[in-house]
């Protein structure tokens, strides 16, 4: 990571310090998406397993992972991490819960009365990224909020083959139908729908350019599904002060670096000594972690920048606007007020 002093930068200095990595936005990205949307639509459930062999090198017999699937990935998980989803479950569903809407009736005059009424999305689709790192998190914040909001179908796509986790995580969290499609080809079945494949209303879930450029395509097609946004390559800063632990900084770091080479880290920090430290940390975690490599490459465009005090900090910050947000200060509430 490279390390700058914010005071010692020009104004083009700090804006170019601030930028993210450049997206993929190729026309050969657009071409191929394209393509494979055109062949799913014309092909339906043929051009899926066609492309699953393509593409995740994976012979199909059906598309529909199996309940005896589904159990034999739960009997190979270990008890100690099942234990860790379902306490992790349990945290996000009273986290969600909190946030239900409540309606609102009222008569601003007489024969006058607005409402706000919430309603579910009736059909939704979740699409979790494969990869050498199953996001079994990010079935759990995906599923659960489907859940409580009261949707009626929710379904899930991944690459095959799917992860044990992702398989457990997504039977615990009520997903009605999980199919073995990953990719563009996933988005697009789930916004048309194939005689296999359910078509939804709108598709939540990260991924890479390809499923990136696909969730555009079908958001704007007629009669294909909303989406929940273009997501961009993951990325964190980190707020911190002199009291802050070091290792615990790291690994919030790397937590985010380590999901992929366009992944992007920020250290925010008043305290030089807490950047070193920080620093030596990372190296020593990188030691081992099996995804050190593409941590690495994160790395190589990340920052830590020394701030004069906190209060420039969360100017920093707020320039910034991360994705996500880490505050590890002595008083981080008051940072909030």
């Amino acid at each position: 990571m490279q390390t700058l002093i914010w005071k010692n930068l020009t104004e083009q200095e700090k804006q170019q310090a601030l930028m993210r990595p450049a997206l993929s936005a190729a026309k050969s990205i657009k071409e191929a998406v394209n393509a494979i949307r055109e062949n799913v639509q014309d092909n339906g459930d043929k051009a899926l397993f066609e492309l699953s062999e393509q593409f995740d090198k994976v012979k199909l017999d059906s598309l529909i992972v199996s309940q005896q699937a589904i159990q034999a990935a739960t009997a190979r998980l270990p008890e100690a991490l099942k234990t860790a989803i379902q306490n992790a479950k349990s945290n996000i569903e009273r986290f969600h819960q909190a946030q239900i809407p409540q309606p609102v009736d009222i008569e601003t005059q007489a024969g006058v009365r607005c409402q706000v009424v919430t309603r579910p999305i009736n059909r939704v689709g979740l699409y979790i990224p494969g990869g050498s790192a199953p996001l079994f998190s990010t079935v759990l914040m995906l599923a659960i909020p489907a859940k409580i909001a009261g949707c009626k179908t929710i379904v899930l796509c991944s690459p095959p083959p799917i992860a044990d986790e992702i398989l457990y995580t997504a039977n615990l969290c009520g997903v009605e139908t999980i199919y073995a499609v990953g990719g563009a080809q996933a988005i697009v079945a789930m916004a048309f729908g194939t005689k296999t494949v359910a078509k939804v209303d709108k598709i939540f879930g990260p991924g890479n350019a390809f499923v990136t450029e696909a969730k555009r395509q079908v958001s704007q097609a007629v009669n294909g599904a909303a989406i929940d946004m273009q997501a961009g390559p993951s990325e964190v800063l980190v707020l911190a002060d002199e009291n802050a632990d070091p290792d615990f900084v790291a690994s919030d770091l790397l937590s985010q670096a380590e999901h992929g080479a366009d992944s992007q880290v920020i250290l925010v920090t008043p305290s030089e000594t807490l950047a070193k430290s920080t620093a030596l940390a990372i190296e020593r975690q990188l030691a081992q972690l099996p995804r050190a490599e593409t941590a690495r490459q994160a790395l190589s465009h990340s920052r830590i920048f020394i701030a004069e005090d906190l209060a420039q900090a969360v100017e920093i910050s707020n320039q910034y606007a991360p994705e996500h947000l880490v505050v590890q200060v002595e008083n981080a509430r008051a940072l909030l007020d």
